[in-house]
C-alpha cells in the first residue's frame, strides 16, 4: 500500500501530465504568442509596443505521415467528391500542387481567418519542361491558369483520383504527407504592409533591418499559411495587388494607390518553394493569397496566384 507521502507525490505528478495535455489550443497558442514576443522584444527597441503589435501567427509545414484519403499533401492526386472535375487550362490538365484538410489546422487559426471545415486545392496549368530549367512561365500568373478549389464536404465523400492522361509524365509528382505547426514571427521582410503601418523610428528600423537580414540567412519559413510569406523578391502583398487590380502601369499615381490601399487586405492562403517537390516545373517561389472579403464569402475563384524567382 503506497504512503500518505507517496500518494501525493503520484496525484502532484498525475495533475501535471493530465495539465499538459488538457491545455487548450487557445492557451497553447498564447503561450506561444508570449514566448515569442519576449524573445523578440530582448532586442533595445524604443518602441517596443509597435514591435508587439506585429508579431503575427503562421502555420507551417512540415514532413507528415498520414496518407489516408483526404490527408493534407502536397503533390500525388486529390482525393475530390465525385463529380467534381480535375481543373484544365484550354483543354490540358492543370498540375496539382497541393490539398489541404482545413481540420487539419482549425485549432492553430484562433483568430478565425480560415473556414474551420472543408478542403482546399491548389492547382496551376504549366507547360512541358523546356530543358533542365523547367517550364517557361509568368511570374504574375493569368486567373485562367490556376485554380483553388474549396470543397466543404464530409470526409466520407472523397475519393481517390488518377492523375489524367494528358498531363505531362514528369508532372505527376509522388505525394509528400503534410504536418502542420503554430509558430510566430515578426514579418521577414521590410517590404510588406504590415511593416509600413508599423511606421518605426530610424532607431527601430535599423535593429529590424538586422533581424531581416538574419531571416535571410536561415530563418525564413517558405512553406507556410497566414502571415507574411518569405519573398525572394519584392513582398508577396505587392504583387498579389498588381494581380488582383490587373494594374500594369504603377508609375501611374491613381493606379499606385489603388495598389497601396489594397496591399493590407490580402491573407496568405498558402505559399512555398517548387525546389524539392515540383523542381521539374523551375526553382520559383508559389504564393496564393486572397482578399479578407473574398476570403469571408469563400469565393476561392478570386484566389490570387503569384511567382517569384532570383
Amino acid at each position: 500500500m503506497k504512503t500518505h507521502k507517496q500518494f501525493l507525490l503520484s496525484l502532484i505528478v498525475s495533475l501535471m501530465v493530465f495539465g499538459c495535455f488538457a491545455q487548450s489550443s487557445s492557451e497553447v497558442y498564447e503561450q506561444k504568442k508570449e514566448d515569442f514576443t519576449e524573445t523578440i522584444l530582448k532586442h533595445k527597441w524604443s518602441e517596443p509596443n509597435k514591435i508587439k503589435n506585429i508579431v503575427e501567427p503562421i502555420i507551417v509545414m512540415r514532413i507528415g505521415r498520414n496518407q489516408k484519403i483526404g490527408a493534407s499533401k502536397f503533390g500525388g492526386t486529390p482525393d475530390l467528391p465525385e463529380g467534381t472535375a480535375w481543373p484544365k487550362f484550354k483543354g490540358h490538365s492543370m498540375v496539382f500542387f497541393a490539398q489541404l484538410n482545413l481540420s487539419d489546422i482549425a485549432n492553430f487559426d484562433q483568430e478565425n481567418v480560415l473556414p474551420k471545415t472543408g478542403f482546399l486545392y491548389f492547382f496551376s496549368y504549366f507547360e512541358a519542361p523546356e530543358g533542365d530549367y523547367g517550364a517557361e512561365y509568368e511570374y504574375i500568373k493569368d486567373n485562367a491558369d490556376y485554380k483553388v478549389l474549396y470543397v466543404d464536404k464530409p470526409l466520407t465523400d472523397l475519393k481517390a483520383t488518377k492523375f489524367p492522361k494528358d498531363l505531362v509524365k514528369v508532372y505527376q509528382f509522388k505525394p509528400s504527407p503534410i504536418d502542420f505547426e503554430l509558430i510566430f514571427q515578426i514579418p521577414p521582410t521590410i517590404e510588406c504592409s504590415a511593416y509600413d503601418v508599423a511606421d518605426l523610428n530610424s532607431d527601430d528600423a535599423a535593429i529590424y533591418d538586422q533581424l531581416i537580414s538574419d531571416y535571410d540567412n536561415y530563418e525564413c519559413e517558405e512553406q507556410m499559411i497566414l502571415g507574411t510569406p518569405c519573398p525572394i523578391q519584392y513582398g508577396a502583398d505587392f504583387d498579389w495587388a498588381l494581380s488582383y487590380l490587373d494594374i500594369t502601369d504603377f508609375q501611374d499615381p491613381i493606379q499606385r494607390e489603388k495598389v497601396e490601399n489594397i496591399r493590407p487586405e490580402f491573407i496568405n492562403l498558402f505559399s512555398f518553394p517548387m525546389y524539392d517537390i515540383f523542381e521539374k516545373i523551375g526553382y520559383s517561389n508559389c504564393y496564393f493569397g486572397i482578399t479578407k472579403e473574398d476570403l469571408k464569402n469563400e469565393d476561392f475563384d478570386k484566389t490570387v496566384f503569384i511567382m517569384q524567382g532570383t
